[in-house]
């Protein structure tokens, strides 16, 4: 499954980020959560 998150130009608003996510499965009603590897990434001013 692909979910947007943000489209356009991060530049503006430069710095460190880290990203987690999770999800409930409907089946067995447990979560799944990416807290111990969450996605980290920076951002660089165009200037």
């Amino acid at each position: 499954m692909t979910l947007s998150i943000f489209e356009g130009d991060l530049s503006g608003l430069p710095g460190d980020f880290i990203v987690s996510s999770g999800y409930r499965l409907e089946t067995e009603q447990s979560i799944v959560f990416n807290g111990e590897s969450p996605l980290e990434f920076a951002v660089e001013s165009k200037e």
